[in-house]
């Protein structure tokens, strides 16, 4: 027989007990309402003479509440999806482990000072509920009753200390309170870093009320019983802090808010003076979540001190998912600000935070009724947050169940969209934001080769995809490019007959030419002067390279029908080109797909990107990540590059800087102005996207790895994309799904999607103006329009109906583009590649001012795409140890083909220039001619 799920103090046993009692017309004493609770506080505090002073501290927020308000916004802008008859047999549970302690519930009191101000008991009331209800209490350092006190209420509980951290030249002080807090058995730091200095509380300054300067010993009773701190205020002063206590409460308060910060570098000090683990709170951006993985603590709070701080920031729930997208599984993330019920508990849980820390409820509670009132909120909170699990069929607090699946943007259901998330990390499929395949592999191979190692060896496992691509049109049809020639037989002469089969192997033997001659001539070579065009080694291939003529017109040479220039010229959109103005020399995209096939690392792109930070790690590269660059430093006498200032105001000095930023963005913003910066914003710039990740509950068959649905219009596609810098009616658009080949990419029965739809770049100066008659550049329109579109196309073509089964939604779009990656223009592919913007005429691998100042990238040459980029890479390497006078690592190494020259078998041989059937035939010719000429003369 299962036990009885009502058994214990659960939600059901509370509201039983209050039932019952409300028959003999008992009403409960405190209210169950968490939003009263507020209310009530203010009514029973306004009894104090102090009344303003008090309401004003524990309400008031900074600034204008902005902060504070969007706090509970955010809240609201999340909803709770139920499911239903999932079987349970008792409620959830709640038990969880936190830093190896087991805790009760997800759910830790927040590190709240001057608790005696709102209850004569303060700390020592709310210290002894917590550890009743078994809830982990942070005493804070700005507490109103001693940290020994404080433990001893605690009693058996779980207790952590939450740190103001005075200035380096206090660190005796800052030891002192460490070792007081360990002997008393608080086993967790958390560090605040926000308050450094109190913000700008206008109901505080209103009042002229700051518990901190009083002399009652309130807000300031850890300085008043610390040894160190009383010894250090005797030396200053001569006497003692009861001599002069107004004086004391002063100085204390500038002791723990000094107002200035400390840096990154001064969390080794903790870290060597505290045994156990480390949190720091207030976190509110991705830098510094990584930044705070990369030192080495153990968790981080996202908080905005519960808008107490800083008005005008962003809410902490609404940054919380990217943070654990970020960073999460690397350390644990705790959640603060804004939170007033079990919901809220909820809905901070889902969105990836492991424990809950609660505050301003507990407070009221204090107010309310001493610890007894305390007791009631904790009590409150815990009942709903298991009941409200409990009702949306969630049976547990695990991350397996108890995720971003269970919540849906409220706005989201108005546009019939089913989820929109920013999540990678968290969800168990996975996506590439990037490339989403390999390309010329021979160039990772020899970037490898250079580097002295191989993708083998770094255990990077590369699968090819067959086939290359499944092209969708709109009548119903499809076409497969394939490496295999017995599929591309069939399929061409399809279309275009057996003519069609052999005009093909023609269009090969032109694009095989483009690639071999550009491989050599543009690939390996640097373009550092016009003149290095006139070249007599690149310029007698230049007409056989056909710059002159688009890939659409040298394809209508080859293929007669529509449908055959369509499937190989839409190629050029790689190179963020319309097939009809990219230049007849990147056919040699379609060639490489063709021939040498279409490859996938397995774990992902980022699996060649990490394996060649290991190289470089083993090579001596330092990283600095999440680690912006304010500026580019330049000597005192305009001729060099003297290093980089980050954002953070360090200064860091070099022989060479190499920028592998935009170029665009590099010289606008990195650099002094110049009128070469502001030209280079007035070049045409490649296309940007609107980039669809979508996680699915189940596997759509009906899709291939690589799946092109073509545009009916095609050119006038194109044109909407590259000349109104729009997002076309219909548009055309890539659809990935690498889950198709490699199994790692999503759990078994479900599949991850990438669907890139080229747009029109961002407009200079319109950006994020939304519609406008000049631009119509309305994004938030676009975007919607994209996706529907995707949905339809999709639908209509194969018979998916993917909107059905998509539970999470990444979207990245031209702004995105732009401000995260600082793309120019939300360009993804960096400038156009047109002839005026390749080879001389594209932006110098070189500043021509800054000599030792380098640039590798989509904009500078050879040009976009990550092989190509790579091959770049190896020109600018060579140029700085060129300009070095240092020799080439890769230089020394030869090739296979090199080393078997030596092999007779292996050696290349002219053909002979006549066979002997010819040779037979000319002297056959030649005693005609022969005997005919001695014929004549004898007559």
């Amino acid at each position: 027989m299962a036990d009885n799920p009502h058994k214990g103090s659960s939600p059901h046993d509370i509201e039983t007990e209050i039932y019952q009692k409300g028959l003999h017309y008992e009403r409960p004493v405190l209210s169950f309402q968490s939003d009263q609770w507020e209310a009530e506080a203010c009514k029973r505090l306004s009894a104090d003479s102090k009344a303003n002073d008090l309401l004003g501290y524990v309400y008031g927020s900074a600034g204008q509440r902005e902060t504070s308000d969007k706090n509970r916004e955010a809240f609201k802008r999340w909803s709770i999806v139920p499911r239903r008859l999932v079987k349970t047999n008792s409620f959830p549970s709640l038990e969880t482990t936190v830093f190896g302690e087991r805790l009760s519930c997800p759910i830790a009191m927040a590190p709240i000072g001057v608790q005696r101000i709102f209850n004569p008991d303060g700390e020592l009331a709310a210290a002894g509920a917590a550890a009743k209800a078994g809830i982990p209490y942070i005493l804070s350092t700005a507490s109103s009753t001693s940290i020994e006190d404080v433990a001893k209420a605690n009693s058996s509980g779980q207790r952590w200390y939450q740190l103001y951290w005075p200035a380096n030249h206090n660190n005796d002080i800052t030891v002192s309170l460490l070792k007081r807090a360990k002997a008393s058995g608080y086993s967790t730091l958390f560090v605040t870093l926000d308050t450094y200095i109190l913000g700008w509380r206008p109901s505080d300054m209103d009042n002229g009320y700051n518990p901190f300067l009083r002399a009652d010993q309130i807000g300031v009773e850890l300085g008043f019983s610390d040894p160190i701190y009383r010894k250090s205020f005797r030396e200053k002063h001569g006497k003692e802090i009861e001599d002069d206590q107004a004086a004391a409460a002063a100085d204390w308060t500038r002791t723990v808010f000094p107002g200035t910060s400390h840096g990154w570098e001064d969390l080794k000090f903790l870290q060597k003076q505290w045994d156990g683990p480390i949190v720091l709170k207030g976190i509110q951006s991705l830098e510094d979540a990584r930044k705070a993985v990369e030192v080495g603590v153990q968790g981080i709070v996202v908080s905005n001190h519960g808008g107490r701080q800083q008005d005008g920031g962003n809410s902490s729930l609404a940054i919380l998912p990217h943070i654990v997208d970020a960073v999460g599984g690397k350390l644990t993330i705790f959640y603060d600000s804004g939170v007033r019920c079990g919901a809220d508990i909820v809905k901070a849980l889902a969105l990836g935070a492991e424990c809950v820390l609660v505050g301003r409820p507990y407070v009221y509670g204090l107010a309310l009724g001493g610890e007894k009132g305390v007791s009631h909120v904790l009590r409150s909170l815990k009942g709903e947050l298991e009941l409200t699990l409990h009702l949306s069929g969630i049976p547990s607090i695990g991350k397996d169940v108890l995720n971003r699946s269970v919540l849906v943007k409220e706005d989201d259901l108005f546009q019939n969209i089913k989820v929109t998330v920013h999540s990678i990390n968290l969800l168990p499929q996975r996506f590439d934001q990037g490339p989403s395949l390999l390309l010329l592999p021979h160039l990772f191979a020899e970037a490898f080769n250079d580097l002295g190692t191989s993708l083998e060896a770094e255990n990077v496992k590369l699968v090819k995809c067959e086939p290359n691509y499944n092209i969708w049109f709109g009548d119903g049809e499809s076409f497969e490019l394939s490496t295999d020639v017995a599929r591309m037989k069939t399929e061409i002469e399809r279309w275009e007959g057996k003519d069609g089969f052999e005009r093909y192997f023609q269009f090969l033997q032109e694009s095989h030419r483009h690639y071999e001659l550009s491989v050599t001539h543009v690939l390996r070579r640097n373009f550092t002067s016009l003149l290095h065009m006139a070249r007599p080694s690149f310029l007698r291939h230049l007409l056989a390279l056909h710059p002159f003529e688009s890939i659409y017109s040298r394809a209508s040479k080859y293929f007669w029908t529509e449908r055959l220039r369509r499937v190989f010229t839409f190629g050029s959109m790689y190179m963020g080109m319309s097939p009809f103005d990219a230049p007849g020399t990147y056919s040699l995209l379609q060639y490489t797909e063709l021939a040498e096939g279409i490859w996938y690392p397995i774990g992902g792109f980022y699996r060649v990107m990490d394996a060649l930070l290991d190289c470089g790690k083993r090579l001596g590269a330092e990283y600095r990540f999440s680690t912006p660059v304010k500026e580019i430093l330049i000597s005192s006498d305009g001729r060099r590059a003297n290093g980089v200032e980050l954002a953070s105001g360090e200064r860091l000095n070099a022989d060479v800087v190499l920028v592998n930023a935009d170029l665009v963005y590099a010289y606008n913003e990195l650099l002094p102005t110049s009128s070469y910066a502001s030209s280079l914003s007035r070049r045409h710039g490649s296309c940007s996207s609107i980039s669809f990740y979508w996680a699915m509950d189940r596997t759509i068959p009906e899709l291939k790895a690589h799946n092109i649905f073509l545009a009916d219009e095609y050119r006038n596609s194109f044109d909407d994309i590259f000349k109104k810098q729009m997002i076309p009616e219909e548009p055309s658009f890539y659809v990935n799904v690498p889950s198709r080949v490699d199994a790692t990419a999503a759990p078994p029965g479900t599949d991850s999607i990438v669907v890139l739809v080229p747009v029109g770049h961002l407009l200079d100066g319109q950006e994020g103006r939304g519609l406008d008659p000049q631009t119509k550049q309305d994004w938030e329109a676009m975007e919607d329009k994209a996706r529907r579109a995707v949905f339809s196309t999709i639908k209509s073509r194969t018979g998916a109906d993917l909107q059905k089964h998509v539970v999470h939604e990444i979207i990245n779009t031209p702004g995105t583009w732009k401000t995260k990656f600082n793309l120019d223009k939300g360009a993804i592919l960096g400038l156009s590649h047109s002839f005026f913007n390749v080879l001389s005429f594209r932006p110098s691998t070189q500043h021509s001012k800054y000599r030792n100042l380098y640039f590798v990238g989509a904009s500078t040459h050879p040009g976009t795409g990550v092989p190509i980029c790579l091959a770049g890479s190896k020109i600018t390497s060579e140029q700085i140890l060129n300009d070095l006078k240092m020799a080439k690592p890769w230089d020394s190494s030869q090739d296979t083909a090199k080393q078997n020259l030596g092999r007779e078998i292996d050696q290349v041989q002219m053909a002979p220039m006549l066979s002997n059937f010819h040779i037979a035939v000319l002297v056959a010719v030649i005693a005609v001619i022969v005997s005919i000429y001695y014929s004549s003369e004898a007559r």
